[in-house]
């Protein structure tokens, strides 16, 4: 199993892009525009996730904040 990188930016055309890239040099890569639909992907999926690339400023949730509720995830 390969472990995945999270991408999250509440502008789509952005996570899209920068997940792609991610995928074109060969790593596993999820896009996502909502960070609450991206917290609850990492809550499912914690143990195959590699990294997490966050916007720092997003409406819903900022990065900082996301980044917090994910190191509390028990594992």
């Amino acid at each position: 199993m390969r472990s995945h990188i999270i991408v999250v930016d509440d502008e789509p055309d952005l996570a899209i892009l920068f997940s792609e890239a991610l995928k074109s040099a060969g790593f596993e890569s999820v896009p996502f525009d909502d960070p609450l639909a991206a917290l609850e992907y990492i809550r499912d999926s914690h143990s195959k996730i590699a990294l997490l690339l966050t916007d720092w400023k997003m409406p819903q949730m900022n990065g900082y904040e996301l980044m917090k509720k994910v190191t509390n995830i028990d594992e």
